[in-house]
């Protein structure tokens, strides 16, 4: 993934051979790549594109679930002119209740599905106190997912064995599947 604007002059190079890349990290937030959609747009042309004639699949820059995510996408496509090579739409959603997240989706696929599918890159229940809501929440979107032709790929967020207890993660301290890991991959 090319994170932010700096460095993406070398970005061809460390992705040779790739076969998918993403783009610009949660472009809209202030903590994250924070990169104005214009500047995103000139610098996709001039970076990004070329990778597509190396036969090379290009995530659009991946938007976080935040309402101004879904604003500054559309803030970038319209400064590509369509001109910006996308073969699919990363998205990251975190939040409470599959329903939530389910109609998230459902707006995601109608504002921008003409671009290509979904790749839902990061997800997560952000009920954290309640494991069994958080395993339901899983089981529940995961099943969805797999059943909704708009959606590529997807992704839980938050495995890392560095917080065990956490309810979000699917590794215990030892690096092995927890409870809910071994849901996400069954």
């Amino acid at each position: 993934m090319q994170w932010g604007a700096e460095g993406i002059e070398t970005f061809a190079g460390a992705v040779s051979g790739a076969k998918h890349v993403l783009g610009f990290n949660e472009p809209e937030l202030s903590g994250q790549s924070n990169i104005d959609a214009g500047k995103a747009a000139a610098l996709w042309k001039e970076y990004m594109n070329p990778l597509h004639s190396a036969g090379i699949k290009i995530g659009a820059p991946a938007i976080s679930s935040a309402p101004e995510g879904a604003v500054w996408l559309e803030n970038f496509f319209n400064a590509c002119n369509k001109g910006c090579h996308v073969d699919f739409i990363p998205i990251h959603w975190y939040g409470e209740g599959s329903d939530n997240f389910l109609a998230y989706l459902s707006k995601m696929d109608e504002q921008f599905g003409q671009y290509g599918p979904l790749w839902v890159t990061e997800f997560g229940d952000t009920t954290m106190s309640n494991p069994a809501i958080v395993q339901s929440f899983l089981e529940t979107t995961t099943s969805a997912m797999d059943g909704l032709s708009y959606v590529a790929r997807y992704a839980w967020f938050d495995y890392s064995p560095s917080t065990p207890d956490l309810e979000t993660n699917m590794l215990d301290s030892g690096g092995n599947l927890n409870a809910l890991g071994s849901a996400y991959v069954s």
